[in-house]
């Protein structure tokens, strides 16, 4: 055996050590990705429940602002709130959906209990006033959500 079978033999080894770590680290990428989902899903699952909890202990205001009426300085500022609370929650799906992060399925269904949000009283002045602190991309999809339900913006 010469110096040039010796480097051959080398180079294959090398070369098997190469893919075998691939198939490794893809692995391990897949599973990495399969974690980071899982707890993705867990946030927003914890979001939705705290606006859920929010709701459920204040359930008796949130019917008076739903009412639109005699609201007091308190109740409108109230109501902005839960309007923000809901475009927090909605932006942060929105970004999620598009990363992949959440299923079409889970996603349309969601955009059902946006829309309702969107028609609620005091939604689309509360809009006019934070809509421009919001990202570019949710906005326009907003903006478009409006559009096709014909509610008013």
């Amino acid at each position: 055996m010469n110096l040039e079978d010796i480097v051959l033999i080398s180079e294959l080894i090398a070369s098997i050590a190469v893919v075998i770590t691939l198939v490794y680290l893809a692995k391990q990428v897949r599973q990495n990705t399969r974690v980071n989902r899982a707890a993705a899903r867990h946030s927003l699952s914890e979001f939705a429940l705290e606006l859920t909890k929010f709701r459920a202990e204040h359930a008796d205001r949130w019917v008076k602002v739903n009412e639109q009426n005699d609201l007091s300085p308190g109740d409108i500022e109230f109501r902005k709130w839960n309007h923000m609370m809901l475009l927090l929650h909605a932006e942060t799906y929105f970004h999620q959906h598009k990363l992949d992060l959440m299923p079409d399925t889970h996603w349309n269904n969601y955009t059902k209990f946006v829309i309702a949000g969107l028609d609620s009283p005091g939604f689309e002045d509360y809009w006019n006033e934070v809509g421009f602190a919001f990202s570019e991309d949710f906005s326009l999809w907003l903006n478009k959500v409006f559009e096709e339900h014909n509610i008013k913006k």
